[in-house]
């Protein structure tokens, strides 16, 4: 079943969903428990609330800038409604970067959980040609395509 919205376990059925389509050519489409509709709207809305659930601050996988600007005092919405300043990571005008954890971190299982699931929203999104909200640093995205951008 699917989720109504972004919860503790949004993250978690947004893998099993990718995976589960991963090997699929066809192109994604969602559906929301409890909602009418299916097609281009709520599969752009699952796009959408996925970018930017990947960019939760709590999550810990981003290298963090919390300068904060007056605009922002109040708080930020990626798509999800307003959140509290400090809900998101901000990226500034560099973009998101991992942030860096020794090899013995009790976190790395998760940090790599969360990469996997972003190489595989970011991999059906280019697939499907889904624009996502996603800034990734510009160093970032050269590592991933190994220099060649």
């Amino acid at each position: 079943e699917w989720p109504l919205r972004p919860g503790e376990d949004f993250l978690d059925w947004a893998l099993q969903v990718l995976t589960a389509h991963a090997h699929d050519k066809s192109v994604l489409e969602i559906e929301f428990r409890g909602e009418e509709g299916t097609g281009i709207g709520p599969t752009l809305e699952f796009y959408s609330l996925v970018a930017a659930e990947l960019q939760r601050k709590e999550l810990g996988i981003w290298v963090c800038d919390d300068e904060e600007t007056p605009a922002e005092s109040d708080g930020v919405d990626l798509g999800q409604g307003l959140k509290p300043r400090g809900y998101y990571v901000k990226s500034g005008s560099y973009g998101l970067f991992p942030a860096p954890y020794p090899q013995d971190s009790p976190k790395l299982t998760k940090i790599c959980s969360l990469f996997h699931l972003l190489g595989m929203f970011v991999g059906k999104s280019l697939q499907d040609q889904r624009l996502v909200d996603l800034p990734l640093s510009l160093p970032f995205f050269k590592m991933l395509c190994r220099g060649i951008v």
